[in-house]
């Protein structure tokens, strides 16, 4: 919760490992000050340059999943910063990660699918970029048998059923804003508790 610290923090290790020759650790702390920077709302246009050469790095050093997620960054970076083109292009380049990621991989690229086409003004294909992102954290997080493994699920979702909520308050539909203020509350308690069996010698 605290970007800009994260951002000093980030950049330091950048400093210190880019000193000691250590280029696959520099890059994995450029993706995180970029990370910071987005999360600060104060991204710089040094971070898709930065993000693009971090990327290369990993990708070249053999961290493929972990270059795409620094692309990802940059992807989402570039929509802050009003480069549409760019994003395009970055998230279409990880479309792997989209399709074999983890489900937090998954549901970031949908994420920045859902940015990029409100920022073009597309607010109905935001919305259901939002929601693809949220049924698949669903289907994740009802495969969970632990509470607080769903709770800690569902904060995945948080910013998506954010903006899904503002795209609805912005419109005239009521109906639409309680759904998403729905999809934003923690929903993972709502599905019914993992029980033990009734076999004594199972249980």
């Amino acid at each position: 919760g605290e970007p800009a610290q994260a951002q000093v923090i980030a950049d330091r290790a950048r400093r210190s490992f880019a000193a000691g020759r250590r280029p696959v650790y520099c890059a994995r702390a450029v993706g995180l000050w970029v990370a910071a920077a987005i999360a600060a709302k104060a991204v710089p246009p040094s971070a898709i340059r930065s993000g693009r050469r971090a990327a290369a790095t990993l990708a070249a050093a053999g961290w493929r999943d972990e270059a795409l997620r620094v692309r990802l960054l940059v992807a989402r970076g570039a929509v802050e910063l009003g480069a549409l083109a760019v994003a395009r292009r970055e998230l279409a380049d990880c479309a792997p990660l989209r399709r074999r990621g983890s489900v937090a991989d998954r549901v970031d690229a949908w994420h920045v699918e859902a940015l990029l086409r409100r920022s073009s003004g597309d607010d109905t294909g935001a919305q259901r970029a939002a929601r693809s992102a949220l049924r698949l954290l669903d289907s994740y997080r009802a495969a969970l048998g632990a509470s607080d493994l769903r709770a800690g699920a569902s904060s995945i979702g948080v910013e998506l059923a954010q903006l899904g909520l503002r795209i609805a308050l912005a419109g005239d539909d009521p109906r639409q804003v309680l759904e998403w203020a729905e999809m934003l509350r923690a929903s993972a308690l709502r599905l019914a508790p993992v029980t033990p069996p009734d076999s004594t010698e199972l249980r």
